[in-house]
């Protein structure tokens, strides 16, 4: 999947990318979140940083920072300086202040998820292999928007008890709601 989504061409994902920020942007969920978490894109993933730089409404932006010795992620407040991992991924640097682990729950409205590939009938995800989003998710009750394109749509995806399923999907044709 990673290899097919590398292989479309980058005005093809643009334009896509495009069409489903339009979509987010309908969604009433993501109308009216006053804080969201959303990821910083890696290599071919959907492109939602317009998202991330114009939020609109006074929205309070926050981009994960992994911690890859537990598994967890801290949420920074977005803008903030990037540090890029080994793997190529862009997070905060070190001296970004993240939002105590406590208030998580009072704080975030949605959290903007990417994946490897999602399920159409159960709306599970497929990650990346490093839990960080199930982690996240066994401890936090926020609602959760997958958000990828329209051909990591695949009728199941393997999953485990410990994955919990999106709220809804997002691609650039469609909205799949619970």
């Amino acid at each position: 999947m990673k290899a097919y989504r590398d292989s479309i061409d980058a005005h093809t994902r643009a334009n896509a990318s495009w069409r489903a920020m339009q979509m987010i942007k309908q969604l009433p969920l993501y109308r009216e979140a006053k804080a969201y978490l959303a990821y910083v894109p890696f290599g071919s993933e959907l492109n939602i940083m317009p998202l991330l730089d114009d939020p609109g409404d006074g929205k309070q932006v926050y981009v994960p920072r992994a911690r890859f010795v537990t598994r967890t992620l801290e949420l920074c407040p977005y803008p903030c300086t990037f540090d890029w991992t080994s793997y190529g991924l862009a997070q905060p640097t070190g001296d970004v202040i993240a939002l105590e682990d406590d208030w998580v729950d009072a704080t975030l409205d949605l959290v903007l998820v990417p994946a490897v590939a999602f399920s159409r009938s159960t709306r599970h995800r497929l990650g990346y292999g490093g839990g960080f989003y199930d982690v996240f998710f066994s401890r936090h009750d926020v609602p959760a928007i997958g958000v990828g394109f329209s051909f990591q749509l695949l009728q199941a995806v393997p999953y485990s008890g410990l994955d919990l399923p999106m709220d809804m999907l997002v691609t650039e044709d469609e909205v799949i709601r619970s």
